[in-house]
């Protein structure tokens, strides 16, 4: 199991505990996308992408999210009203304004989509990805709100039909 750089707490800890026993790709998500933990396929999955550690910085920073994701505009769009939604209940958390800050200095097209106030609320999706070993892979991502621990999500990714192969593939 790989973590993030930030020191996650013992309810970080704790529930990261859980990912090695999820068979898909799953990882822990904070409301400014950092992702705290996740499990060896998730790792897997994101290889490669050198900002997978917060996944709006990957969005609008990295350069090889073009190469991964289906549809890169389809991807900042909701990585900007995910942010938006997630800001409503915490406008001044710190973590968030420095993400916001940071992301609207480097990134022209951050700057813009969040100027349209788009609000998403992050649930489940099906994700085009195209993995550098496995090729094409299409996943239905789960994301689940963790009641006790309203500053983490799990996410879980299953393959949808066509992608078991890939996905084991990269399992192995």
């Amino acid at each position: 199991m790989q973590k993030a750089q930030r020191d996650v707490g013992n309810t970080d800890r704790t529930l990261a505990t859980l990912l090695p026993q999820i068979s898909t790709p799953a990882m822990l998500v904070t409301p400014w996308l950092e992702v705290t933990a996740r499990n060896t396929l998730a790792d897997a999955l994101y290889d490669g992408l050198p900002l997978r550690d917060n996944l709006a910085r990957m969005a609008f920073l990295d350069d090889a999210v073009t190469r991964f994701v289906e549809d890169p505009d389809q991807l900042a769009q909701c990585t900007v009203a995910t942010l938006r939604a997630a800001a409503g209940p915490q406008p001044h958390a710190p973590q968030m304004i420095e993400l916001i800050e940071e992301l609207s200095l480097r990134s022209d097209e951050f700057r813009r989509m969040w100027a349209r106030h788009d609000v998403h609320r992050k649930g489940s999706a099906i994700k085009l990805f195209h993995h550098p070993l496995v090729g094409r892979l299409t996943l239905h991502q789960h994301v689940l709100t963790l009641p006790d621990h309203p500053d983490l999500q799990l996410w879980i990714y299953q393959a949808e039909s066509g992608s078991e192969h890939a996905l084991g593939k990269l399992a192995a």
